[in-house]
């Protein structure tokens, strides 16, 4: 399971260049949520050769950004990180793709699809959600995407 934080820079471990064929890939991301079934695919930084981990050995480390005030960017590329506006807070379902191209947002011309996975989408604690009302002291709030 791999877990996004909405509004955040995010850094992701996962096991994906111990499957590769290409000897320097780019990995393409594309995530569908599970309810909408809207897609968003991406390409986020590799940072694995500049993460200071002890899992760094083991993971590639991506990282990308959810920032709802800052433009969308679906391709990393030199100071500028990827960002995206994801705008349903539940399930996704996640594919990591391998391919040469740094520019690809297509995944029908990638070359081998790597990882298969489930994200969730955490809120951030200061975003104000349904927690149920069991003093029946309030009115019952729906939230829905428009």
């Amino acid at each position: 399971m791999i877990y996004i934080e909405q509004n955040a820079n995010n850094q992701i471990f996962v096991n994906v260049s111990e499957y590769k064929t290409l000897s320097s890939p780019t990995y393409l991301w594309r995530i569908q949520n599970s309810q909408s079934l809207i897609y968003t695919s991406f390409i986020p930084f590799n940072i694995t050769d500049t993460y200071p981990s002890k899992y760094a050995n083991k993971y590639d480390v991506f990282e990308f950004n959810t920032n709802k005030n800052q433009p969308v960017n679906y391709i990393a590329s030199g100071a500028s990180a990827c960002n995206l506006h994801l705008e349903d807070n539940n399930q996704y379902w996640v594919g990591i793709y391998e391919q040469s191209s740094p520019t690809n947002l297509n995944v029908n011309y990638t070359t081998a699809k790597l990882l298969t996975s489930l994200a969730f989408i955490f809120v951030s604690s200061n975003s104000i959600f349904y927690s149920g009302n069991p003093a029946l002291t309030g009115d019952n709030v729906i939230y829905y995407r428009t």
